[in-house]
């Protein structure tokens, strides 16, 4: 789509006088040398490129968003100073005057409204001359220590101790280092309680209420050994982050293996160096055990945890902040995080909208709600929350907003706003763009590019994509761009050429090519892209996704392109017709199509009326007031009532292929006249009808049909806008994936009933057949006892992916559940064979089991004849093991071949004494051997 009707004119003026199909040259391509037959190609491809809009960051804030857009106001994130540290009696403790801040921070992370983004242990060992004992530092100096730290106060004071007892002060200063609080402590309390009443006080300041519960906790010992404290000493003279800094760590939390705070700084740290993302969480969860740690209770993810002590220590305190402090926003986000997004929608996950609101500076927040919201295909929700995490102001741990600018980007491309998405493609670019975010603004910035027809921009975006990340994907998008362009690269297709013959893109690469000589039968000859469900299923190898980019979308173009070229132009309207559906946004496919209805206006009419309503970002009733008079003409309410009839009484493929068979943004066309003459209820009910059955075909159609409905119910009076946002809330949202991995979080957590129903929405939100999904249903099954349904969503997955080893696993183990031995056996081969040794390790014991079970019956000579055949099998499947030959052995004596019984039962007792370890690999589930009886 486009982004604004002046362009939309000019492209549809365009084509109506003649300009050709998508194979254009950009005007500052440099032209080649050409034989006549491309001379008359490029001839036909001149096409001027389309120019994008640009925008400012607050142009970015459109009238459809679900959610406001916020600025980063109201919330504080302290900075601690030094504090002036004296012992009046008792031993002096070494470097309290950082040592005590260092651990306050810990206690101010309970204040609700503290988006704290860097711990004092972080800041110190780099801001030495804030440490300096000798001096204050001056208000100067305050200030633009805080504006450094992107910080809004700074926190200090003075520590004074006599004995066991402690006072002192507190003073915070705002960001211009003006001192705003200041509060006196007579010596009179304990270490830690002293921090407690500091951070009761500021929150008395700010008008906050504390709660009994939570002035307990903050006066809680965070550490029983005053000598563990005075080690903190050590960490601060060493080098940060090397192995004389984990060595002090580990000599604490021997010491005092209760300092919760040391444990969660120790793996927080330790964890981002050496990328044991793993440890780093476990510990993190441990240290929860003896008290609250703010930052471990935010950071924790309870999916990636297999240590049930960790995940136990979290769930208690995720209970007790629900007590003491169920405002707190760092709460929020860990409920968020591991408990809420196994929910499937709304009402209950929109909960959270208000506390974005009220925390918009908490970027984390904002970012894991924004993206929950985007991986349910809610980009009205998604892309404001996006934008207010750019906005928070928080100090990010490393980089800039990329993640962000990235989610908007895909977003806004996935409606057809390009201009849109590439300026927050190139706005993430600019902001740090690293790794995986890097890759993905690239290729959505290339995209748009190609789509607007700057082809010479587009194919360097790829050239740098491939030689960035070895993409061969982009390599392949940066020789179609190329014929595109009219400017193919022979040198480079013979540098990849083996590399793309291997892939699905070689058909498309060799079409264009043919396009370029002039074949334009060669060209049809790619097998066209069904959009029927079983089609897809059975040409599942080839429709595969790269983010925005679908392959049947690039099928569809260059069969629609050939087919105009050939002067097919039905062939040519069905073809670009296909690649509307799949992906509305493509300005190459609304070409294509535009040309080849040139003899039919209303289409045209339908596509100018529906891309202006979709992207002119208007008052609704300037834009009904501008609405062209085709609009205007009352709408046949009977041929919608008849759609919406005849659509009813199919079901399944049926019922796809019926709204298949409408002309692109005709039911869009309908529903937007319907709605324009106050039939809402009508127009609404038509459309979802259409959304409910085109939302299979690709994600960016699901977004598009989503935004459409939103952008729709402007029109209506506000009691039935509420009415019907309550419904469309209420419809399932989620591409396949997102259920299956929520549903496998929730497995790893044993809910497997709660798993088994995400799974089956998995199953009905599947746009293919997917083996993962059919053998996340089998296991989860198998756990919960019905052995039954089981073996029948294995053998699901076995028929699709015959190679899935543990699929054959637990078919095997189901099997020997429901008194199936032999087949439990050969499914145990099965899986030996398909995984080798790795899987062989680890059989014996299933195998030893199902023969036990066997035997207990008193099989027939054939059944232990046709059991010891699989076992042999098995032993030559890969590494033996004693079970193995045991169990031969006894399969043998059974059949009176003692001399071969003695031989295995010999060779069993050598495996023994060999004693070679094994190990159950294999996706990470609790209790393998729950199958047993």
């Amino acid at each position: 789509m486009i982004s604004n009707r002046g362009n939309i004119l000019a492209l549809v003026s365009g084509l109506l006088i003649g300009l050709p199909p998508c194979t254009g040259q950009a005007p500052n391509d440099a032209a080649p040398s050409e034989s006549p037959r491309e001379s008359e190609i490029s001839r036909l491809a001149s096409f001027k490129p389309i120019p994008f809009q640009d925008y400012k960051k607050n142009d970015l804030i459109l009238d459809w968003y679900a959610v406001p857009v916020t600025e980063g106001k109201g919330m504080f994130n302290p900075v601690f100073l030094p504090f002036w540290y004296v012992a009046r009696a008792g031993e002096a403790r070494p470097m309290q005057d950082q040592i005590f801040p260092a651990l306050l921070a810990y206690k101010f992370d309970f204040v609700p409204d503290n988006y704290n983004s860097r711990h004092p242990l972080f800041i110190f060992p780099r801001e030495k001359v804030l440490g300096a004992p000798w001096r204050w530092p001056t208000a100067w100096e305050i200030s633009a220590y805080v504006r450094r730290w992107m910080a809004t106060v700074a926190i200090g004071g003075r520590l004074v101790q006599d004995g066991d007892q402690y006072g002192g002060a507190m003073s915070v200063y705002d960001d211009g280092g003006q001192e705003i609080l200041h509060k006196e402590y007579e010596i009179r309390y304990g270490y830690f309680a002293l921090m407690g009443q500091m951070v009761r006080d500021w929150m008395a300041y700010r008008g906050q209420p504390c709660s009994e519960g939570l002035a307990q906790e903050l006066d809680h010992l965070m550490c029983s050994s005053p000598k563990a404290v005075d080690m903190l000493a050590d960490i601060l003279k060493v080098p940060d982050r090397g192995p004389a800094h984990w060595a002090i760590y580990e000599r604490i939390l021997e010491m005092a293996p209760e300092f919760g705070e040391v444990r969660f700084w120790y793996a927080n740290q330790r964890g981002w160096v050496d990328g044991k993302n793993a440890w780093s969480n476990e510990n993190k969860g441990l240290a929860l055990m003896d008290h609250i740690v703010i930052g471990s209770l935010w950071e924790f993810e309870m999916a990636s945890c297999m240590d049930p002590n960790a995940g136990a220590a979290y769930q208690r305190a995720v209970q007790r902040m629900r007590e003491i402090a169920p405002d707190n926003v760092r709460l929020l986000y860990s409920d968020l995080r591991n408990f809420k997004p196994s929910e499937t929608m709304l009402p209950e996950f929109d909960g959270y909208l208000p506390a974005a609101a009220r925390y918009p500076c908490f970027y984390p927040f904002l970012n894991q709600l924004a993206y929950e919201y985007r991986k349910r295909h809610i980009i009205e929700k998604s892309l404001p929350l996006h934008l207010s995490a750019t906005r928070s102001g928080f100090l990010p741990g490393a980089g800039g907003f990329e993640f962000d600018w990235m989610g908007m980007a895909y977003g806004f491309a996935q409606i057809g706003n390009l201009s849109h998405a590439r300026w927050c493609a190139n706005a993430g670019l600019n902001d740090h763009g690293g790794g995986d975010a890097r890759q993905l603004l690239l290729e959505i910035l290339a995209i748009c590019l190609r789509e607007h027809g700057y082809f010479w921009e587009a194919r360097s975006t790829w050239r740098e994509l491939w030689k960035s990340f070895g993409d061969t994907a982009a390599a392949a998008q940066f020789i179609l761009t190329s014929y595109e362009g009219g400017r193919p690269d022979p040198f480079f297709e013979k540098g990849f050429e083996k590399a793309l013959r291997e892939t699905c893109w070689w058909p498309l690469i060799e079409a264009r090519r043919a396009i370029a000589g002039g074949d334009f039968t060669r060209a049809l000859a790619i097998p066209p892209a069904d959009l029927d469900l079983a089609n897809q299923r059975r040409a599942k190898d080839l429709w595969e996704k790269t983010n925005l980019f679908d392959l049947r979308l690039e099928t569809c173009l260059v069969r629609a392109d050939a087919a105009l070229l050939a002067g097919n132009s039905s062939l040519a309207q069905a073809e670009a017709g296909k690649a509307c559906r799949v992906s509305p946004w493509s300005l190459r496919a609304v070409r294509l199509l535009l040309q080849a209805e040139r003899e039919n206006p209303a289409a045209q009419t339908e596509f100018l009326e529906v891309s202006d309503f979709m992207h002119r970002d208007r008052d609704p009733v300037e834009e009904y007031a501008r609405a062209s008079e085709a609009a205007h003409r009352r709408p046949a309410e009977t041929s919608a009532r008849e759609l919406i009839e005849s659509a009813a009484q199919l079901r399944g493929d049926k019922w796809i292929r019926f709204w298949h068979s409408r002309r692109p943004w005709s039911v869009e066309f309908q529903a937007l006249s319907l709605a324009r003459w106050k039939n809402l209820d009508l127009a609404m009910n038509l459309y979802t009808s259409y959304a409910d059955a085109v939302q299979e075909l690709s994600d960016s159609q699901d977004v598009y049909t989503r935004v459409f409905l939103r952008k729709l119910l402007r029109l209506a009076r506000e009691d039935e806008r509420k009415r019907w946002l309550l419904k469309l809330d209420a419809r399932p949202s989620g591409p396949s994936w997102y259920f299956r991995e929520q549903g496998r979080s929730l497995f790893l957590q044993r809910r497997y009933p709660e798993a088994l129903d995400l799974f089956h929405k998995a199953r009905r939100s599947a746009k293919s057949d997917d083996p993962s999904i059919f053998y996340w249903l089998g296991y989860a099954c198998h756990q919960l006892g019905e052995d039954t349904r089981a073996i029948e969503y294995l053998e699901r997955s076995i028929e699709i992916d015959p190679q899935s080893a543990w699929s054959h696993h637990y078919l095997g183990a189901s099997l020997c559940r429901t008194g199936h031995h032999l087949q439990a056996l050969e499914a145990f081969l099965q899986c030996a064979e398909k995984d080798g040794h790795r899987m062989v390790n680890c059989l014996h014991e299933d195998v030893a089991h199902v023969w036990k079970e066997l035997a207990a019956r008193n099989p027939s000579e054939e059944d232990i004849r046709r059991a010891a055949g699989l076992v042999e099998n098995i032993l030559q499947s890969g590494v033996p093991n004693a079970d193995y030959w045991r169990v031969l052995g006894e399969c043998s004596q059974r059949l009176g071949e003692n001399e071969k019984a003695e031989q295995c039962f010999s060779k069993a007792e050598e495996m023994k004494r060999l004693a070679l370890p094994f190990s159950r690999p294999g996706p990470p589930g609790p209790d393998d051997h729950r199958w047993r009886r």
